[in-house]
């Protein structure tokens, strides 16, 4: 069946990896690294990847960082200050968000 598609063309890598750069950032609000390298991992084209990240929409992307980012450090709320700002900026990074990014968003909560 697979083979029917990309024999068509209906079912190409740029097609799939915007698909899954989409997917992955709207269902597991996955950050643009860790998407990158799931695309990686599937054997896609770099170039391909990059297209299929230019694909998230940039607000969207911000405005869900910023989310997530106010979620855990409320969640860890037991813990002292320094140790809920390490932890939090660990999990958006290992969420594969951009460290620059992650450290601006920390720092909007956290002042």
């Amino acid at each position: 069946m697979i083979n029917e598609l990309i024999k068509e063309n209906s079912f190409d890598e740029e097609t799939f990896a915007i698909a899954f750069a989409i997917g992955r950032f709207k269902m597991k609000q996955w950050g643009r690294r860790k998407i990158q390298y799931g695309l990686k991992e599937k054997r896609v084209n770099d170039d391909v990847i990059q297209k299929a990240l230019t694909k998230i929409d940039e607000k969207d992307y911000l405005m869900v960082l910023q989310r997530l980012t106010k979620e855990k450090y409320a969640s860890l709320k037991h813990d002292q200050y320094l140790i809920r700002k390490k932890k939090t900026m660990d999990y958006l990074i290992q969420k594969g968000y951009e460290v620059a990014l992650v450290k601006t968003s920390v720092e909007k909560i956290t002042n």
